[in-house]
């Protein structure tokens, strides 16, 4: 069984708004939470990422989708 893709938004920088349409294509998917941390990841450009870079360089070992998605709750 092959991995299943993901379809994140596109990144806008209202991140409110941006992380609650994240969380409605999600809705139903059986991703990994390592799958949905790294289709998040993907999805920052630069300028964010660097925001949240202590999680994205030292994600903990589980619940790394939700420590990220905290993270840029938390830098918003």
């Amino acid at each position: 069984m092959g991995e299943q893709r993901i379809s994140i938004p596109t990144f806008n920088h209202n991140v409110e708004d941006w992380l609650s349409h994240v969380e409605r294509s999600l809705i139903g998917s059986t991703a990994t939470d390592l799958q949905k941390y790294t289709a998040l990841i993907c999805a920052l450009p630069t300028d964010v990422a660097t925001q949240v870079l202590e999680v994205i360089s030292n994600p903990p070992a589980q619940d790394k989708f939700t420590t990220q998605w905290t993270a840029l709750q938390n830098w918003y």
